[in-house]
């Protein structure tokens, strides 16, 4: 289950980054490591983008929100808890001394969450065939 919430959760982000390319192919998308934008970087980059009919808004707001979770849910070494549930165990390294924080979350939750992704997932697409002139709309 968690490995199909950071797999659609990856697609997005390469879709979104996508659509930055085709909006600003100029623009240089990578960070200076080579990996694509994610986050609040690439929000900022999807923001330049002209939105005439709020539909990338829409999809980058729902982003946002999903990103909350995102970086817990990648980071994080996971544990059965029981039938219905996750424990999981992070330790964020970027404020310089480890803290080690856990939190448990009921595979309800995780469903939800991952619906979210491959909804987004779909309204991306949809910008991205918009964009290329493939939507048949």
């Amino acid at each position: 289950m968690i490995g199909r919430l950071v797999y659609f959760a990856g697609w997005v982000e390469h879709t979104l980054g996508e659509l930055t390319v085709l909006h600003h192919p100029e623009r240089e998308m990578a960070t200076d490591t080579g990996w694509g934008l994610s986050g609040a970087r690439l929000v900022s980059a999807l923001r330049r983008i002209d939105d005439p009919n709020g539909a990338l808004a829409e999809a980058i707001n729902e982003y946002e929100e999903l990103l909350k979770w995102r970086n817990k849910i990648i980071h994080t070494g996971w544990v059965v808890r029981d039938p219905h549930s996750v424990m999981g165990f992070h330790a964020p390294m970027d404020r310089g001394v480890p803290t080690m924080t856990s939190y448990a979350l009921s595979y309800g939750v995780l469903e939800s969450m991952i619906t979210r992704w491959r909804h987004l997932e779909r309204v991306v697409d949809e910008l991205v065939s918009a964009v290329m002139g493939l939507n048949s709309k």
